[in-house]
């Protein structure tokens, strides 16, 4: 390692170490179950010459890489102990071309920087099909399909792409696109990156994106908290239950969160709903009043009122300036390592038959009911979130690209923040007995979102877990770009039938003595076999 950071020094790419600001600054995190994590160095590439450079010696020392864009990997991914921590911040350019309707994106950019663009031009009308929180890294959410506001109007924020520019395991850079054949190793990796991409193939330096046309200059967006009295639960649910199985318009995206906050004993649960329309208010109204229920209670109506009366309409640009950061402030403050909390997560990808919503909402609810039980007095909370997608994300077929999980209607991630270290073991555990009970209802059991990882996942599990049957064929891309498994993380795909160890298990509850250990990104005594150490890309 002392060699490869004075070939860095030397090639005048930024590099620290322990003990100077910047490099604390850099390996800040916000989730405290990674608060241990401590690279060996730091380096920040200005430009696709410094990552080619960076993988080229690293590699050639058997040194692993960790890609770091935004940091906001639930399961860690832009965390390690070992190699070299790659900071792509510099990397942030955006450039927009309104003659040929793209936008193109360096590889540590931010969605704040793309919309930043997009509001600068005054550019009304459009928008880039990207994330929500303005704070993640773009190349991160491409990479794992990317579920944007208006991913039921445009399709997943892959979808969008027309270009990546990659720097693969041999130091290579290479730019594959939509045009290229779907038969050639190129046009294979176009396929992979969309939707399998993060931490497989190589280290994405830029990215061609379409500009996406909406309805109007306008949209409406809005934000309403509803907190159901006691007595009012039974009427609660049958509204939730409808409310997941209506039939929405494509222009409607409605996420919604279940929050069980321990601080608040007013009432059991709250429901946190994001409004986004592609379109305008008289439209929007209608699509709200359009949504009815057999014999509804009256909180029906209120609802509904509420969902109307705490929506706004907006230009777009003004939407992307500062709407979307206040619709999740939460989201975004959670982001900022000044606002330390235990987190852990997992994700489900679920349809809405009515059947099997009734049986989901009623799984939360009781759970969310045992956590106020289990855990009281304690500063917790227990979070649930249907991020709404399927519409245009539907139309593509499921093998046409590595994102697998068409025909979903909700992704749905949970997750547990608390603030006292003691109780990790309490929490994982907790998780680990809620997961299996909604598991059998995701569109295909266990199926789980990439871009909402689950650190817990096994070995053998997760890439069908994440990809479906999509995983071989990413084997056997995998074997063509990077046949040295440079690029080797625990959750990432495998070489074609190769005999890897399983990664370190994250599971708490498989051992009393783990209690004061937070789950770590793994270190230099995790064995891997005689090859080079594993690599963690988000």
């Amino acid at each position: 390692m002392e060699d490869a950071i004075k070939l860095f020094k030397a090639k005048k790419i930024p590099v620290y170490e322990p003990g100077e600001d910047d490099y604390e600054r850099y390996i800040a995190t916000a989730n405290l179950i990674f608060r241990f994590s401590s690279p060996p160095c730091v380096v920040q590439p200005k430009c696709a010459c410094d990552v080619r450079d960076v993988i080229k010696i690293a590699k050639s020392r058997k040194i692993p890489i960790t890609i770091k864009n935004g940091g906001h990997s639930y399961a860690g991914g832009s965390t390690t102990n070992i190699g070299i921590l790659m900071e792509l911040g510099l990397m942030n350019e955006v450039n927009l071309d309104k003659t040929s309707a793209t936008v193109t994106v360096k590889g540590g950019a931010l969605w704040f920087h793309v919309y930043k663009k997009l509001v600068s031009e005054h550019l009304d009308g459009f928008v880039v099909n990207g994330g929500r929180c303005p704070t993640v890294g773009v190349s991160g959410f491409i990479l794992g399909g990317g579920l944007s506001p208006f991913t039921r109007s445009f399709g997943m924020g892959c979808d969008m792409v027309k270009e990546f520019t990659i720097v693969t395991a041999d130091g290579d850079e290479v730019t594959v696109s939509e045009r290229d054949n779907p038969k050639t190793d190129k046009g294979k990796l176009f396929w992979a990156l969309r939707g399998a991409g993060g931490g497989n193939f190589g280290v994405v330096v830029e990215m061609k994106l379409a500009l996406r046309k909406l309805k109007s200059d306008v949209v409406v967006a809005g934000r309403y908290t509803w907190f159901p009295e006691r007595q009012d639960m039974d009427a609660f649910m049958n509204i939730m239950n409808g409310f997941y199985t209506m039939d929405w318009p494509n222009e409607m995206t409605l996420d919604s969160s279940w929050l069980c906050d321990l601080s608040n004993t007013r009432t059991d649960l709250a429901v946190r709903f994001l409004v986004y329309y592609n379109g305008a208010r008289k439209a929007f109204n209608q699509a709200i009043d359009d949504w009815n229920l057999p014999d509804p209670p009256i909180q029906h109506a209120e609802l509904k009122k509420q969902l109307k009366r705490r929506s706004l309409q907006e230009k777009s640009s003004r939407f992307l300036h500062e709407t979307l950061a206040a619709q999740w402030i939460e989201e975004t403050k959670k982001s900022f390592p000044t606002n330390r909390s235990y987190q852990i997560y997992t994700s489900f990808v679920f349809k809405n038959d009515s059947k099997k919503i009734q049986k989901i909402t009623s799984i939360i609810r009781e759970e969310m009911k045992a956590f106020r039980e289990q855990f009281a007095g304690e500063t917790a909370t227990l979070q649930v979130t249907f991020i709404h997608s399927g519409g245009a994300a539907n139309e593509r077929k499921r093998q046409d690209t590595a994102f697998r999980w068409r025909g979903c209607i909700y992704h749905t991630y949970i997750m547990i923040q608390w603030d006292e270290k003691w109780l990790e073991m309490n929490m994982r555990g907790f998780l680990e007995r809620m997961k299996p009970k909604l598991s059998p209802f995701g569109m295909v059991p266990g199926a789980t979102f990439i871009n909402f990882p689950d650190d817990s996942l096994k070995a053998d599990i997760h890439e069908m877990s994440y990809y479906g049957n999509n995983h071989q064929e990413l084997r056997r891309i995998k074997q063509i770009w990077d046949k040295d498994n440079f690029f080797n993380w625990p959750q990432g795909i495998r070489l074609p039938n190769a005999n890897q160890a399983r990664a370190v298990s994250t599971d708490q509850a498989e051992n009393d003595d783990l209690q004061w250990e937070s789950y770590r990104p793994p270190t230099l005594t995790d064995v891997y076999g005689g090859g080079a150490l594993p690599a963690l890309v988000s």
